[in-house]
């Protein structure tokens, strides 16, 4: 079966953009310049085929949306203001929104996304607060999306939180539901949900943990705490991307510095995360990763490398193996399966 991938991120040596590859036969060819733009670390594609991205322009940063269903992506809209750019982008199909954490801004933005495919801005709330590491001076919200009951959940590394808010889907306002305090110096950077047993895996950048909460009717509370990597990783480490399985048994998370991918085994309701495997990402500093829609070929991003790294992925043990290493792809930092 073939696949298309995008492959994005920092734009600061030898990156175009946005680059798109070709998953065919378990290797990853034609990685080629797709979307020209400076600074895409993040972004997502509607099945509108709108292509939703993190963007800047010399002092401005913000959003662009490309049309995908050209012969070439087409520019439809930019939304630049001074400052630096988001680090996240979260979309639902179902309402029609597009969310933002800025993380220099200590900013969450609610966009709406209209017919022709813009967008339109509805809400924006400032986090305050900072923690006990030196990257947490002040608030550095890094991941903004939607709960399964419908509410916009934040993670927050500068002030080691976890918000909530309801969302009015009239007025389309965010009112703050509850804000979880994590352990000092913990840093919240993305989070998943088990919806089988209401939990939420929050990970830990500047702690390398996994949290375990348990989610009830927006409110959380915790039940148990995991380590990312051994005990014996004395070098920096941040840990960057979590996924969690479509069938709710195993949990993800890459970590930069020790430069893998660390596999969970999900059990005991899901109050349980059992490490099941270590694996290289054959690269330095993996910020992303991300699999196909059937959930057995994964493919993993080395920034500071420049390279991909494509895996199998066993369906019933979880585990990873290697199939192909060293594909050049420079300075990402998001990989997105289009199909």
């Amino acid at each position: 079966m073939e696949h298309t991938v995008l492959l994005g991120g920092y734009t600061k040596r030898d990156s175009q953009g946005i680059y798109q590859a070709n998953l065919v036969s378990d290797q990853l060819t034609t990685v080629t310049p797709f979307v020209h733009v400076e600074g895409p670390t993040y972004f997502q594609v509607s099945q509108q085929n709108k292509l939703y991205t993190i963007a800047k322009k010399d002092d401005l940063g913000g959003l662009a949306v490309y049309d995908l269903n050209k012969p070439e992506p087409q520019l439809i809209a930019s939304y630049l203001t001074p400052g630096p750019p988001p680090a996240y982008v979260g979309i639902s199909e179902e309402f029609n929104l597009i969310f933002t954490a800025n993380y220099h801004r200590g900013t969450i933005t609610l966009y709406q996304i209209e017919a022709d495919g813009t967008l339109s801005l509805k809400d924006s709330v400032e986090h305050e607060g900072s923690s006990i590491k030196p990257e947490q001076t002040k608030a550095h919200p890094h991941y903004a999306d939607l709960t399964p009951d419908n509410r916009l959940a934040v993670a927050d590394l500068g002030c080691d939180g976890v918000f909530i808010y309801d969302i009015d889907f009239e007025t389309y306002h965010l009112t703050l539901h509850s804000h979880y305090q994590t352990a000092q110096g913990f840093g919240p950077r993305h989070l998943v949900f088990n919806t089988d047993y209401n939990l939420l895996y929050v990970l830990g950048e500047l702690s390398s943990q996994v949290a375990i909460l348990r989610y009830t009717d927006g409110e959380l509370s915790h039940l148990e705490t995991v380590e990312t990597i051994p005990d014996d990783h004395t070098d920096h480490n941040g840990a960057a991307a979590i996924l969690i399985s479509k069938d709710n048994r195993f949990l993800y998370t890459s970590n930069r510095g020790h430069n893998s991918i660390c596999v969970f085994e999900i059990s005991n309701e899901g109050q349980t995360l059992t490490e099941i495997q270590t694996i290289s990402t054959e690269g330095d500093f993996p910020r992303d990763f991300n699999w196909d829609a059937d959930q057995t070929r994964v493919i993993v991003a080395n920034q500071n490398s420049d390279n991909a790294t494509l895996f199998n992925r066993d369906e019933k043990t979880g585990r990873l193996s290697l199939i192909e290493k060293d594909v050049a792809v420079p300075e990402a930092t998001r990989v997105l399966f289009r199909d």
